[in-house]
């Protein structure tokens, strides 16, 4: 089909709509904060939901609960519990300094397992210092910043970091980290971003001018995503005006494959000089290519506009903005894709605001089903409300297979929004690496569904935040997908054909179908099927299988080496446990019955 840009005037919007938003913010139990910045969310427990962290503006002060940043954990019932102080997450930051921009102390929350562990890690941006937590892997963290060489400066410092971005742009399969500065209220003045390389032994080193990453603009946010298709990945920063030299032209980094790193932001066409806050990719067009939007102080009264480039053949950008609708989104910070009805198209959400409820928040619905790409506004949604917004995360909060929203506010408590849509079919894949790194950051999925790709990329990537989330793809009437590829920053290539769809799996790098996070069952079409959890363990993996018949069942279990380590037998079920007696890593777990196989990954960590 040869797809057409909608022309969408900007009276001409989408009134009332039967799929919307409930504000469940409250009933959830994240009511008890306000004044917010960014937030993150990841299963830090790894017991199979997705949990959250909000950073509070002000400056920490630890008799006043208003400035006490929180970890929230999902109970699996749409609640979440206050865990922060059983957590041991102690902030510190320039509390001193008077916030006179009036943005906030306390910025950003990353999420990235930088020790491959298996254990989300989080790391904290503020007015200095940063902070680096490790996860225990029992509910518990432990600040290692110092040794780890991440503070980015002195307690009490004026360096304003708003953004941490996890990623590998050296291929070596653990996490690199990139901060991105938006001001600096010390005497120096030194905005310069800043790119920290993972030693592997816990210890980063900082290569931020030899790399050439260094960018001294007014950064607030980094979008990794391989612009050049060399499979090296690269950097776009959105960077907004500085108010002292009027300078704020948005950049991309080209990555050369040396930890270097060269200015093409004029190659590609991706120029842009306004107030740049959020960027958001995907392939809203449905080409196969990967599409990326921009939000600045897009009001109709200014001649600032949010560009939407549409890459229309690999490493082309053009700006087609005004002809899909989606110019204009008034005062925008965080923005996402986001498929609210999975129905096979990814929709756009700009949240907007300065100070002032002057602004309402936009839903932009696709309108690629009608057979002409564009979008058209919905006001009627149920999301459009006008509170000086800031941060955006859309996850599956309530695990029913939809996306749900979570967006920071200035003045009001985070809004969580449940979707109500009566949606269609979908997928969500977890993404463990094992040549690549852990979480999977920088690879591509794509479910091809009767010769249509539906393509994401995993980043985590937004504005004030970064999420380790699985891919959620919707796929519309789809009861099958025909082949899912996953594109691995090694250069892996994983292929699955003929999956079921509306579940959720888990792709292991190299491996195929593993055990989903807390050991859910695998679908299966014989009477065999595997269990595994949890994963990753430190001691030791229980390891169920059901069978028909009376057949023996026979366990197996590999290392990376394709080694045999554990045997065992089973007259039909059983239940096995497993203690491994060499090094942490990752081991394959295969059982048979007969002519029938099934297999699994898990990942053993250091105890």
């Amino acid at each position: 089909m040869t797809l057409r840009l909608l022309l969408v005037s900007l009276g001409v919007c989408v009134a009332a709509s039967a799929q919307g938003f409930e504000n469940r913010t409250f009933l959830a139990g994240l009511g008890a904060i306000d004044n917010t910045n960014g937030v993150a969310v990841a299963d830090y427990d790894q017991d199979g939901d997705l949990d959250v962290y909000i950073v509070a503006r002000r400056g920490y002060t630890p008799t006043d609960v208003r400035t006490w940043s929180r970890l929230f954990s999902n109970n699996g019932d749409g609640t979440f519990d206050d865990v922060t102080l059983a957590a041991g997450i102690q902030v510190v930051n320039g509390a001193a300094y008077e916030d006179t921009r009036n943005f906030g102390i306390q910025y950003s929350a990353s999420w990235g397992d930088y020790d491959n562990d298996g254990w989300p890690d989080l790391f904290l941006g503020h007015v200095g210092p940063d902070q680096l937590f490790r996860n225990n892997g029992d509910g518990t963290f432990t600040d290692v910043t110092a040794e780890a060489g991440v503070s980015g400066g002195a307690a009490g410092g004026g360096y304003v970091t708003v953004s941490g971005l996890w990623f590998d742009p050296d291929h070596d399969g653990d996490l690199d980290l990139y901060v991105g500065s938006w001001w600096d209220y010390g005497p120096a003045r030194d905005l310069s971003n800043r790119l920290y390389v993972n030693n592997g032994d816990g210890t980063f080193a900082d290569v931020s001018e030899a790399s050439g990453l260094d960018d001294p603009g007014a950064t607030w946010m980094a979008l990794p995503f391989d612009a050049d298709r060399d499979g090296w990945t690269d950097l776009y920063l959105s960077t907004d005006t500085d108010t002292t030299t009027g300078d704020g032209v948005n950049k991309l980094y080209l990555n050369n494959g040396d930890l270097t790193f060269r200015d093409a932001t004029a190659a590609y066409g991706l120029e842009d000089d306004n107030y740049g806050m959020g960027l958001a990719m995907a392939d809203p067009d449905r080409n196969g290519l990967l599409d990326l939007y921009l939000t600045n102080v897009a009001t109709p009264s200014r001649d600032q506009r949010n560009p939407l480039w549409l890459q229309t053949a690999p490493g082309v950008f053009a700006d087609a903005a005004p002809e899909a609708g989606v110019d204009i989104a008034d005062w925008g910070w965080g923005t996402e894709f986001v498929d609210v009805e999975n129905d096979g198209d990814d929709d756009l959400i700009v949240v907007t605001g300065l100070f002032d409820p002057d602004y309402p928040n936009y839903l932009f619905r696709n309108q690629i089903e009608t057979g002409t790409f564009g979008f058209a506004r919905d006001t009627g949604a149920g999301f459009a409300d006008s509170e000086a917004a800031r941060g955006l995360v859309a996850f599956d909060y309530d695990a029913d297979g939809d996306q749900d929203l979570l967006v920071s506010n200035v003045f009001r408590p985070p809004y969580l929004y449940e979707n109500t849509a009566d949606g269609g079919a979908w997928l969500d894949v977890e993404l463990q690496g094992v040549a690549s790194t852990r979480d999977g950051y920088g690879a591509t999925v794509t479910a091809w569904v009767d010769g249509t790709p539906h393509l994401r990329l995993h980043h985590g990537a937004q504005y004030l935040a970064q999420n380790l989330a699985p891919v959620h793809l919707g796929l519309g009437t789809a009861a099958v997908v025909d082949s899912l590829v996953v594109a691995w920053p090694s250069g892996q290539v994983d292929r699955l054909p003929n999956l079921a769809t509306s579940r959720r799996i888990r792709v292991v790098e190299g491996v195929g179908l593993g055990a989903p996070t807390a050991g859910e069952r695998l679908p299966s079409s014989s009477g065999l099927s595997l269990t595994v959890g949890p994963t990753p363990f430190r001691d030791r993996v229980t390891i169920r299988v059901s069978a028909d018949g009376t057949e023996p069942v026979r366990l197996a279990v590999f290392d990376v080496l394709g080694r045999r380590v554990h045997t065992a037998e089973a007259a039909g079920d059983g239940v096995f446990e497993w203690a491994p007696t060499r090094a942490a890593g990752a081991y394959l777990v295969r059982v048979t019955q007969g002519a029938s196989v099934r297999t699994a990954q898990v990942v053993a960590v250091g105890r």
